[in-house]
């Protein structure tokens, strides 16, 4: 057998091992450490390699460290009774089958060790209580999930079964995926998880706001999605204080990659880029929890931002090689959609539409419908820019009408400028002036701050007096891509 299979069958027993000396089943090691369950499996069966990133993610959750780990390997050599060129002993096979081949003190020696890195020294691993409230954590959202929203508000805040800090942490977690899919849902989900951190049960009370501090985070992050981007400054603020203030009672439990990596998301946002990048590279350098590949597509969209599109492709690309398709498909969508716009933006629309049934396939997968609307956007801009104009009209048409629906002013008026810019770069202008003409009403009615109104509104007398202009329509567009996140900047373009 290749050195390279045999360490990796060797690995992956030993992570076995651990983990049903917990007692623990895949799905449960799969929760806790935040690997997806297909890698698990994957990993124990010595079909894949674990990256460095999953190995910490995977260690952490089993309480030892990444040294007790190679110790185990070599232990695990020891047990099969074989020299380190012999054979493997076979992925997956359980405590008793080792305890069988191990002699009474090889046995004794891995015992021994397991006893001593788990149960003792809580300084170096997660505390049991919480380990254990991250392993229920699914079945108590499961339990809650029925109930409606101010019923799940008032058990958090009364019931002390659901008053649980490794719900608190999922709540965290799906308030962020939801983020994708709807603000709504994503901040009601943060905010029960400032509920349930606010109201642990008596203790340490420096626990109890390092906890407040990485649940109000999170709803920090929900409001800058919803584009309240004062609020989310404010609540950032205030989690950042509970966070710094209860660190001493956390020796590696919650993600600090991920606080640093939703204060660099706000820093973005109010366009303080060069800060950003200093707090991604910062959770980078500490990240054991899996962060790896979002910090990366975050920093992406940051340079993309700046009009560094081609490093941002080179940052999605390094991404892409750290994720796993199977275990963390929404993370893979993201790569390649921002792929997708990042070549658009550097005219490499035929490289662009070569990706672009994969993009449609994941995002049908995942089942959201705005993953879906952008994917259309995507395909919109590619038709525009291979020249097949009736093509992009149609499914710009499908996305505008779906983005107006929802009341997604912003997305909107992109597209709808963007629509226009192709119709000027056509020569159309009666299309132009009637496009403007059914966007007025959108564009005065729906929650667009003052500003932008203002920019809008060059645009739509520009296109009624059949004067607007290619360079016109272009200004606004990159005003408005630039004011979504920044409602104080002024409009300076023509007009």
């Amino acid at each position: 057998m290749p050195a390279k299979l045999r360490m990796r069958n060797e690995l992956g027993m030993t992570l076995s091992l651990l983990r049903q000396l917990r007692g623990w089943g895949q799905e449960d090691l799969a929760a806790a450490s935040r690997v997806g369950l297909a890698m698990i499996r994957k990993i124990e069966q010595g079909r894949r390699q674990l990256t460095a990133d999953n190995l910490a993610a995977v260690a952490a959750a089993l309480g030892v460290d990444l040294s007790t780990v190679h110790e185990l390997v070599a232990l695990v050599r020891k047990i099969q009774g074989a020299p380190a060129s012999g054979p493997a002993l076979a992925a997956g096979a359980t405590p008793q089958a080792i305890a069988a081949t191990a002699s009474p003190a090889v046995l004794r020696q891995l015992q021994g060790l397991l006893r001593s890195d788990l149960l003792a020294a809580p300084g170096r691993r997660i505390p049991l209580a919480f380990e254990d409230s991250r392993r229920l954590a699914p079945d108590l959202w499961k339990r809650l999930k029925p109930y409606p929203d101010a019923a799940r508000q008032a058990l958090l805040q009364e019931a002390a079964e659901f008053q649980d800090a490794g719900l608190v942490e999922l709540l965290c977690e799906r308030s962020r995926t939801a983020a994708r899919d709807s603000v709504d849902r994503a901040l009601h989900l943060a905010e029960l998880a400032v509920l349930g951190a606010a109201h642990q049960p008596p203790g340490d009370a420096t626990w109890r706001k390092r906890l407040q501090g990485y649940a109000r985070a999170h709803l920090a992050n929900a409001l800058r999605v919803a584009g309240r981007l004062p609020a989310a400054k404010e609540e950032l603020a205030r989690a950042l204080e509970l966070w710094r203030a209860g660190a001493a009672s956390d020796p590696g439990i919650l993600n600090a990659a991920r606080i640093l990596h939703l204060e660099a998301s706000l820093l973005r946002g109010r366009r303080e880029t060069a800060r950003a990048l200093v707090l991604l590279d910062e959770a980078s350098a500490i990240d054991r929890w899996g962060e790896t590949p979002s910090l990366l597509i975050g920093k992406a969209k940051v340079v993309e931002e700046m009009g560094q599109f081609t490093e941002s492709i080179a940052l999605l690309r390094q991404a892409a090689s750290r994720i796993d398709g199977d275990s963390d498909p929404v993370t893979i969508f993201l790569v390649h959609l921002n792929l997708g716009t990042n070549l658009c933006h550097l005219g490499r629309h035929a490289e662009a539409a070569q990706g672009l049934e994969e993009v449609r396939s994941l995002a049908l997968g995942l089942g959201n419908q705005l993953d879906s609307l952008r994917v259309g956007w995507l395909e919109a801009k590619i038709a525009a820019g291979l020249g097949q104009s009736e093509k992009a009209f149609a499914a710009y048409e499908r996305v505008r009408a779906d983005f107006e629906e929802q009341g997604i002013a912003y997305d909107c008026a992109l597209v709808t400028l963007e629509v226009a810019e192709l119709h000027a770069t056509l020569g159309h202008t009666a299309e132009v002036k009637e496009l403007a003409r059914r966007s007025a009403p959108m564009f005065s009615e729906q929650e667009v701050h003052s500003e932008a109104q203002r920019a809008l509104a060059l645009f739509l007398r520009a296109a009624e007096e059949e004067r607007v202009s290619v360079e016109l329509i272009r200004a606004v567009l990159a005003y408005l891509e630039r004011s979504r996140r920044d409602p104080e900047l002024r409009y300076r373009g023509p007009g």
